[in-house]
Order: structure tokens, then sequence, then C-alpha cells
């Protein structure tokens, strides 16, 4: 997607915050596959730019407001490893 001109947001993809998206692709892919046979689901959620004090409250999201990371605890698909944003939609793994 970052190699993608059109996505406005590409040039925000620089060498820390690559990194820390890696990584979080990992955290998640990893215990998925280890723990899958003892019907343990594992998926990290991007709630979207939530107002927290980590951004002085900027966010446009609210953290009551913020909630795709219930609906994915709540969700008894048996889907794991996933990557979710905060209007239910996927992203690569």
């Amino acid at each position: 997607m970052n190699l993608d001109p059109s996505n406005p947001f590409r040039k925000s993809f620089d060498v820390l915050y690559g990194a820390s998206k890696t990584a979080m692709n990992a955290i998640t892919i990893s215990p998925a596959n280890e723990l899958e046979d003892i019907s343990i689901k594992v998926n990290s959620v991007r709630p979207g730019f939530t107002g927290t004090a980590l951004n002085n409250f900027r966010g446009t999201n609210s953290v009551e407001g913020s909630k795709e990371p219930i609906r994915e605890a709540l969700d008894e698909s048996g889907v794991n490893g996933q990557f979710t944003g905060s209007h239910q939609e996927g992203y690569p793994g």
C-alpha cells in the first residue's frame, strides 16, 4: 500500500513507523500460528486516530467510540491472525 503513489499517507511510512508496523504484524501472526491448535485466537486492531494522552487528545475518534477492539474480542468466527481497522476493514498481514 505504501508503494502506491495515490496513497496520501505513504510519505509518513518512514523507517521507524514502518518497523513498528512490521513488528506489530509479527507480534500478531507468530502467536496466532503458535496457539491455533488450542483454539486461542490472536488478532490486532487499529482503532483509528483516537484521542488519547499520547496525541494530546487530538484524535478524531473518542476512546468510547473505538468499538473495533471490543467487536474483535467478542467475535466467535474463529478468524485468527488478522489485522482490522476501526471500520472492520482488513489489512494485509
